[in-house]
């Protein structure tokens, strides 16, 4: 599997977590925790392709 595809599978992850939250709980209460748990991935994963939680929502809405 080529880096642009790990990638691109790790940011799907991250998304996929947030739409599974948002089910149950406000944009506003998910924690980057919980995004985290939820995706599989560490939060150094997370904090590598979104600085925050708004630009991963961003990123998810685009």
């Amino acid at each position: 599997m080529s880096r642009t595809m790990i990638i691109e599978e790790s940011k799907d992850a991250f998304i996929e977590a947030l739409f599974q939250l948002l089910a149950n709980e406000s944009f506003e209460h998910i924690t980057v925790k919980q995004l985290t748990l939820e995706s599989g991935y560490s939060k150094r994963t997370y904090y590598r392709y979104f600085k925050t939680k708004n630009k991963n929502f961003r990123y998810s809405i685009l």
